[in-house]
């Protein structure tokens, strides 16, 4: 479990794919501390949980190590605000 600031995302663009964003090297020590077996499979597509929420996640290189973007509509539907923690 990670503990991450909710942010928004870094183009309005990426709220289009439904996905949440962590950064390159947050989502390489996601996948490390995974306990799946799949974790050393080459899949690209990783899914998370922020709180409760599944979300599939993927890198952006312009996201700080210690946030998980999200879109607005993805934060109305988990009652997030911008900043708040949560767990992934």
């Amino acid at each position: 479990m990670v503990f991450l600031q909710v942010g928004n995302l870094p183009s309005n663009r990426l709220a289009l794919t439904n996905r949440v964003y962590v950064s390159p090297s947050c989502l390489r020590g996601l996948i490390a501390s995974s306990n799946s077996p799949e974790s050393s499979s080459s899949s690209s597509t990783w899914l998370v949980t922020v709180g409760p929420h599944p979300y599939v996640a993927d890198a952006h290189p312009t996201v700080p190590d210690d946030t998980v973007a999200m879109n607005g509509l993805q934060r109305r539907f988990a009652l997030l605000t911008l900043g708040s923690r949560v767990d992934l």
